[in-house]
């Protein structure tokens, strides 16, 4: 068998086939058999992406897969130590090859005779390996159309799960840590100027390029001005999240858990507990008093301080 030359087909940007349904079916075969064997495209895989598979799971394992794949400027990844020929470069140096060996043999046909001109047509031999390469390019270009996509979508779920955890319950200057080494404040980045000092580096932040010193005494007097206690941020999460709850189930009078919460908050409140009565209307007012995470209840930025930039 012999077709004419494809060469200058070199597939679609997003990997989808190159070929019409019902052409060449050595090609259409090579692609179904490696999407059912892609860790990344195969309907097995697809089940596990929440459930992600493997090499979706984290922006680190799809740019190591992506890795694998399209390799660095020379085509090569490291892989335990090795510097490993990364597959989409690998496969288009055997098509090369492929494509190299049908010159030669068109130009054989012409001096041997067998053909008045350069023939177009591929030898069946040849036409099934370059059909192979093909479809192997191809769905690796869709593996790698994929893995961009989701490294996206990752880093985007991860900047707003980020933004979400800065200033959750106000500027009360909590440490975050990693080791010795403080590395956030109430959830945002700190960074340090040229002489070493912390400075919060958030730009969703109103207190972006405040010092660490200047934040914490500014939080420390917002937090002495509210009569905050240690941790209470937390059980006001705690609180806020059973009100939710018991809204949802649409309980009415004084559920057990909001008796039992509000034992533990006397030393918060103003009256005792038995005139406190926290029904559900109490708890909407006392939800209201005590959240302190909207921004126009956080303190302004200190007086006379300049951001550090």
């Amino acid at each position: 068998m012999q077709t004419k030359s494809k060469m200058k087909n070199t597939g679609k940007a997003d990997g989808s086939k190159r070929y019409a349904s019902g052409k060449y079916p050595e090609y259409h075969a090579e692609y179904q058999h490696r999407i059912k064997r892609s860790a990344i495209l195969s309907d097995s895989a697809k089940t596990l992406w929440n459930p992600d598979s493997n090499a979706l799971t984290g922006v680190g394992n799809a740019r190591a897969s992506l890795a694998e794949l399209v390799g660095n400027d020379e085509g090569v990844y490291v892989r335990d130590g090795h510097f490993e020929k990364a597959r989409i470069p690998s496969i288009k140096s055997e098509l090369e090859k492929i494509h190299n060996a049908f010159k030669i043999w068109q130009k054989r046909q012409l001096e041997s005779g067998q053909s008045f001109e350069l023939p177009k047509q591929w030898p069946s031999d040849l036409l099934t390996k370059r059909l192979r390469a093909e479809a192997i390019i191809d769905v690796y270009t869709r593996e790698k159309s994929v893995l961009e996509s989701r490294i996206v979508e990752l880093q985007e779920r991860a900047k707003k799960d980020h933004e979400k955890g800065i200033l959750p319950f106000g500027p009360i200057g909590e440490l975050g840590k990693k080791g010795n080494a403080i590395i956030s404040v109430d959830g945002q980045r700190l960074t340090f100027d040229a002489k070493g000092r912390p400075v919060i580096s958030e730009t969703s932040s109103p207190y972006d390029g405040l010092s660490l010193y200047h934040y914490q005494q500014m939080a420390k007097a917002w937090v002495d001005e509210h009569h905050l206690k240690k941790n209470h941020h937390q059980e006001v999460a705690v609180i806020l999240r059973e009100f939710e709850k018991s809204k949802s189930k649409k309980l009415s009078g004084e559920p057990k858990w909001a008796l039992e919460i509000a034992k533990r908050y006397l030393e918060y409140s103003d009256k005792g507990y038995h005139e406190l009565k926290f029904t559900i209307g109490k708890i909407y007012k006392w939800r209201q008093k005590y959240d302190w995470s909207t921004k126009d209840q956080w303190p302004e930025w200190p007086k006379g301080i300049n951001k550090v930039e």
